[in-house]
């Protein structure tokens, strides 16, 4: 059995018999329209199979979207990395494919004065208030409802993953629990709150030094948070994993088994919340218990995106060992090449798996060649597997492991089979990594956010008439999510950089019907004199046949060598003479 999920959450083999079911709900309640969220109630990026309600509605297993319903129609929204997939995806479903700047035009369908429902467990608060004033000015009404018609009508919803919790090494941690707790409570006097709730896992393990495994690769105990003054409260479900957990906490927490709006049973007066990370349902619950919720970005997640020095440690550990097996995997590529996506994807897990510090890979390895590299996050399925032309395919391979000790994130664009690329993937190919170089070298100033680093990145492509529909960079996590804010570097990105960010440097470009391209490594933000820079912490080969010297700057080439020589100082010492030999090569200078 493979980390990897080959076939999509839910079969959507009979979603257009399931659409008909909520259709049959909407009119039965006198609803005019149903919208479905992505979303479970803790508001993470993934989800257990039995909270996957879009991808049983409507197909679409992307990790971003919503859909709104309606008695004779609908659409499903989402963003510009998953268009292709939706409209794959969605086909045959009765329902079109808007972007998310489009989203507003969903609701031109729907009769004046229209009832939308909606469960507000799987809304943010912002999302919430987003979607309460788009309906409210086109002249209808959003209201909530107790119970999610999906779950009603689901037969066969799997039953909940109950994970059991362990902890997560103060060696690793870098700090108690304690310490962090501390931290938490001076924000709260500082801002004159008496506590702080959250549904956030990665949150609520980091703060509590422990890990678990709820969720598909994200290590993390699905559970709620209250932290006041002088207590700290855990709410989850099931009664035998509350007394494990608590016996792992001791007394520095008191664990409940109420579930997660069971907290709210334990808030008084003035608590703050993340409207970006708290469902609608749960700020309900908390005026409903009387107290007086004040809205405020995470303080958890501004102490958490920045890793400590045993982080760091971790993550520098765990990017050195990913390292080791993407070069044996990438040295088995060119000796034996494979057969198809499914083959490459089960290649790469077996190499990572080598490893006994390996728990699972952090999200589900995108193995895209030729023209389903330009779906941005494609996922290979038996069904649409593609075979290596005869000629030889361009494979965008994007893939990461969670380890004990660290979180990784890779994506090489590789040739393979044993014809060469022509000059066009050739050129692509290196636009991309000028831009990717662009911003590895990049020196800045202080209070500098990702929204500028971002346009720097972009630069080389623009100057070409090119771009990409996505950000340049997120966050990561220490043994955590993969991805992780509020640090990014995109479009949106006001968090400033400051040093101990962990963060993805991945431009790219993508040609619908023909190829995509992407390189990407994990960056360290470091302190460079009175300015900031960026240590690269991936260690994998770019591939030297895609890059055309012609088109890099001496400086550029200074970069690329460096990289390679640095590659290959930090693994070369742990290879054998035939892995070792493959290297050598894959990082000679140019």
């Amino acid at each position: 059995m493979t980390y990897q999920q080959i076939e999509p959450p839910i079969p959507s083999h009979d979603k257009l018999a399931r659409i008909a079911l909520l259709r049959d709900w909407l009119i039965a309640n006198k609803f005019d329209g149903l919208l479905i969220n992505h979303d479970d109630e803790s508001l993470g990026e993934y989800l257990q199979a039995r909270d996957e309600r879009l991808c049983w509605a409507t197909g679409f297993s992307g990790s971003s979207g919503l859909a709104l319903v309606t008695p004779t129609g609908g659409h499903v929204i989402t963003d510009g990395r998953y268009h292709l997939q939706a409209a794959t995806e969605v086909a045959g479903c009765g329902l079109e494919v808007l972007d998310h700047a489009e989203d507003i035009t969903a609701l031109n369908d729907l009769p004046q004065r229209a009832r939308i429902a909606a469960w507000p467990q799987q809304f943010p608060v912002k999302s919430w208030a987003y979607w309460e004033e788009k309906t409210g000015k086109a002249g209808h009404v959003l209201e909530q409802i107790a119970t999610h018609p999906v779950d009603d009508v689901w037969q066969d919803r799997p039953p909940r993953k109950n994970s059991t919790p362990r902890p997560h090494d103060l060696a690793l941690a870098g700090q108690t629990s304690a310490e962090k707790l501390q931290h938490l409570r001076s924000w709260l006097l500082n801002h004159e709150l008496d506590g702080f709730v959250t549904t956030d896992a990665t949150c609520i393990c980091w703060l509590a030094n422990i890990r678990g495994a709820d969720l598909p690769h994200t290590p993390v105990i699905q559970s709620a948070l209250l932290v006041t003054r002088d207590d700290a409260v855990i709410s989850l479900e099931g009664r035998e994993r509350a007394g494990l957990l608590q016996s792992l906490l001791h007394d520095a927490f008191s664990v409940r088994d109420d579930g997660l709006l069971g907290i709210t049973k334990q808030v008084k007066n003035a608590v703050a919340y993340d409207p970006a990370k708290t469902s609608a349902g749960m700020l309900q619950a908390l005026r409903n218990h009387g107290c007086q919720p004040t809205p405020k970005p995470c303080p958890i997640s501004a102490q958490k995106m920045i890793k400590n020095d045993a982080e760091q440690a971790g993550m520098r550990e765990a990017h050195r060992r990913d390292g080791l097996a993407m070069v044996r995997f990438l040295s088995a590529l060119d000796k034996m090449p494979p057969k198809d996506e499914l083959e490459i994807v089960i290649r790469l897990e077996e190499s990572r798996r080598l490893s006994d510090k390996l728990l699972d890979i952090s999200f589900d390895t995108i193995s895209g060649l030729d023209e389903h590299g330009a779906v941005i996050h494609y996922r290979v399925s038996r069904e649409s597997n593609k075979a290596v032309a005869a000629n030889g395919s361009l494979l965008l391979l994007d893939s990461g492991g969670q380890y004990t000790d660290g979180t990784t994130d890779i994506t090489r664009t590789i040739w393979v089979g044993n014809a060469s690329p022509g000059r066009r993937m050739i050129e692509d190919h290196t636009l991309v990594l000028k831009a990717h170089i662009a911003l590895a070298q990049c020196r800045f100033p202080v209070g500098t956010n990702g929204i500028q680093l971002d346009a720097i990145t972009r630069a080389p492509l623009w100057m070409a008439g090119k771009d990409f529909a996505h950000g340049t960079g997120h966050g990561v996590g220490a043994a955590l999510s993969v991805h992780e804010g509020p640090c990014g570097i995109h479009k949106r990105a006001t968090t400033p950089l400051a040093p101990g960010m962990i963060l993805s440097n991945e431009p790219g470009y993508y040609e619908a019907g023909s190829h995509g391209i992407r390189i990407e490594n994990l960056v360290l933000v470091v302190a460079d004199g009175d300015m900031l820079g960026l240590e690269t912490l991936t260690l994998a080969p770019i591939d030297l046949r895609l890059v055309a010297k012609d088109m890099l700057t001496d400086h550029e080439c200074a970069w690329l060598n460096k990289y390679h020589q640095h590659v290959w100082d930090i693994l070369h010492p742990d290879l054998d003479d035939h892995h070792a030999s493959w290297l050598k090569k894959a990082t000679a200078a140019i």
